[in-house]
């Protein structure tokens, strides 16, 4: 087991808890409608890969192990929205949350598809 990817992971969660506390932080304009739920998306893809690296960097999970990853990695989302809604200038957005999970269910599905777990393959 690495323990720099752990501690990078860990590193990137709590680069998100920060950004997080920012009062009125509003994303750049990119001169896309939906930029802020593309960041969205992106934050979580990084920190879904960076968590998956860190968990499976020499072998595939399992079913319950991706199971226990995709609850945790929502509910780490979910209490991001949570507590920004106690940040001024901020609030807590469903949107929001639905542009993290997207990211992390699509890191899965890249797993899923890369490594191909033994439970999820079928007998010939």
């Amino acid at each position: 087991m690495r323990i720099g990817f752990f501690i990078l992971a860990l590193m990137y969660s709590a680069l998100i808890v920060f950004l997080s506390s920012l009062p009125d932080l509003t994303p750049p304009d990119i001169g896309i409608k939906l930029s802020d739920k593309l960041i969205h998306f992106a934050e979580y893809v990084i920190f879904a890969f960076l968590w998956g690296l860190a968990l499976w960097r020499n072998r595939a999970p399992g079913l319950p192990a991706l199971l226990i990853f995709i609850i945790s990695g929502l509910l780490f989302a979910v209490s991001d929205e949570f507590h920004q809604s106690f940040v001024p200038g901020r609030d807590a957005d469903v949107r929001d949350f639905l542009a993290d999970a997207g990211g992390i269910i699509t890191v899965i599905l890249f797993f899923l598809i890369r490594r191909r777990p033994a439970v999820l393959q079928t007998e010939p």
